[in-house]
C-alpha cells in the first residue's frame, strides 16, 4: 500500500453540532482533490468519522474506526419526532432502543390503534382492519406505515445507518409504485408467493 495523503480534520466535532440534517459539506471539502482507492479514518473520539462514509467527494471505500446497515430502527434516529420515543424508551429501560424493541412497539401500537378506531377487541375484526388499505399508523419514520394485505408484512422505510449516524432512508427518492413507494422494498405482490388468508 502507498499512502497518497494525510489530512487532519479541522472542521470541529460534527457529532456535537447536530441539527435537523446531517452536515455533508465538510466531508466533501475534506475529501476533495485527493486520488485514493480507500480512505482510512482514524476517529476514536467519534467526532467526525461517522459523517465521512457516503459523503465523500468521490464514491470510494471508507474504512478504519468507522460501515453501513439497513435496519428498521437505529439509536441515531432522531428525525420526525423520534427523539421523544428514544428518550421515553431510555427513561423506561435504561438503554437505547434496539430494532427488536421498535418492532415490538410498532406491533403494540398497531393493535392499539386498530382496537381504538374499531371500538372493538374482536381479534378477527382487528386483524382484518389492520390489513385494510385505509389503515395506517404514524411510526416516527416520516411517512405512515401500513400492512400489506397479501402477506401481512409491515410496509416501512428502512434506515440506512452507520454505527452512530443515519446516512439515508430508503426507499430512495425517485422510486415510483402504483400503491406506495414502500412496496418497492422487498418482494412486491406479483413477485411474492406468500398469500395469507
Amino acid at each position: 500500500m502507498k499512502i497518497v495523503a494525510e489530512k487532519n480534520w479541522d472542521f470541529g466535532a460534527l457529532a456535537r453540532a447536530r441539527g435537523d440534517s446531517v452536515t455533508q459539506a465538510e466531508a466533501l471539502v475534506f475529501t476533495r482533490g485527493v486520488d485514493y482507492d480507500i480512505m482510512i479514518v482514524a476517529d476514536e473520539a467519534a467526532d467526525f468519522g461517522d459523517y465521512i462514509s457516503y459523503h465523500t467527494w468521490d464514491p470510494k471505500l471508507v474504512a478504519g474506526t468507522q460501515g453501513l446497515v439497513a435496519t428498521p430502527w437505529h439509536r441515531a434516529q432522531d428525525a420526525w419526532g423520534s427523539a421523544q420515543l428514544q428518550s421515553r424508551f431510555y427513561k423506561a429501560a435504561g438503554r437505547t432502543m434496539r430494532p427488536v424493541d421498535y418492532q415490538a412497539w410498532v406491533a403494540v401500537r398497531a393493535i392499539g390503534e386498530a382496537v381504538t378506531r374499531l371500538k372493538s377487541a374482536d381479534p378477527q375484526a382487528v386483524a382484518g382492519f389492520m390489513v385494510d388499505p385505509d389503515f395506517q399508523i404514524a411510526a416516527f419514520k416520516g411517512v405512515p406505515v401500513s400492512f400489506r394485505p397479501w402477506d401481512h408484512q409491515l410496509r416501512q422505510p428502512l434506515l440506512i445507518a452507520q454505527a452512530m449516524a443515519i446516512v439515508t432512508v430508503s426507499p430512495q427518492a425517485g422510486f415510483l409504485h402504483q400503491r406506495t413507494p414502500l412496496d418497492t422494498l422487498g418482494f412486491d405482490q406479483p413477485e411474492s408467493t406468500c398469500r395469507l388468508p
